[in-house]
């Protein structure tokens, strides 16, 4: 995965919920995934977002946040959201 920036509107939408609902910048990185075909959001060191948070991006933007966590030896709980458009709100 690479690191980037967001790259449209619903990215930096979701950014800026994520900085009202008290989310460092710093810590909010979009991702794309190896083969280019999803983008992922990932909050500081694989955090979990709190629930009223994701529920206000998904009520405020037309995306589904999808989250996926895993186990590492080395560093405990990762999780990071796939970032799914939902075609049944338009």
């Amino acid at each position: 995965m690479r690191s980037t920036q967001p790259i449209n509107f619903i990215e930096d939408k979701i950014k800026l919920l994520l900085c009202t609902n008290g989310y460092e910048q710093k810590d909010i990185e979009f991702k794309e995934t190896m083969g280019g075909d999803m983008r992922i959001l990932r909050i500081g060191y694989w955090q979990m977002l709190d629930e009223d948070t994701i529920c206000n991006i998904q009520e405020n933007v037309n995306v589904i946040l999808k989250p996926t966590t895993f186990w590492d030896d080395d560093c405990g709980w990762k999780t990071w959201y796939d970032i799914l458009i939902n075609k049944e709100s338009n």
